[in-house]
């Protein structure tokens, strides 16, 4: 997959991928990366070179994707592609004129790809938290809201111990374990640990 370095220059790459063999390569890619500084200039010809290598990966999307998977043949091989990465497949095959390391990736990082739509939620989700965190906490428009919600609070009651067994004699060994556990009341929770016996008979 291309590096978050070369995110920005993904219509470049587009754009040069399937020149890498042809002769004008050199002369395309110098007059679109002009602006450029040398040091990303020979990042995206090492990245267009990554792509454009030869790849023997099988590709199976069967349970991956939100599509009708079927068979594919493609040099004896048989791949599990939906429309949409057939279609994607074919075209990275114009494109670089063999199944190449570029193919793979495009065709795996479709949008209709599972993981691919479970890593743009994830992305949403962090910069709407991100968003929200820098505008600072909501204050209500009016302060009757937050007086009728104190107003409205149970009052506390207090701590009521909870019995599971009553035991009025013994006649074996206790071994006592306790298990720490938390208890909700409402919308506060507190920690408690059980008490518990585990017993053996005594010899």
């Amino acid at each position: 997959m291309t590096s978050t370095d070369l995110k920005a220059y993904l219509g470049i790459i587009a754009r040069m991928k399937g020149l890498l063999n042809s002769p004008e390569f050199e002369q395309t890619f110098a007059s679109l990366t002009a602006s450029l500084p040398k040091s990303k200039q020979f990042l995206l010809k090492m990245e267009l070179k990554r792509l454009a290598q030869p790849c023997n990966y099988f590709i199976n999307l069967r349970g991956h994707v939100d599509g009708d998977v079927k068979p594919y043949q493609y040099m004896e091989k048989t791949h599990y592609l939906d429309s949409t990465a057939q279609q994607i497949f074919e075209e990275g095959i114009r494109d670089y004129g063999e199944y190449t390391l570029g193919v793979y990736e495009d065709v795996m990082n479709a949008e209709n790809n599972y993981r691919v739509r479970h890593r743009k939620e994830t992305e949403e989700r962090v910069k709407n938290t991100l968003e929200n965190l820098r505008k600072g906490p909501v204050i209500p428009d009016s302060p009757n809201i937050t007086e009728k919600a104190t107003t409205e609070e149970e009052p506390p009651k207090p701590n009521k111990l909870v019995q599971f067994g009553l035991y009025i004699k013994r006649c074996e060994e206790q071994i006592n374990f306790g298990i720490e556990v938390e208890v909700r009341y409402n919308e506060q929770r507190f920690n408690a640990m059980t008490s518990n016996y585990l017993s053996q008979v005594a010899n």
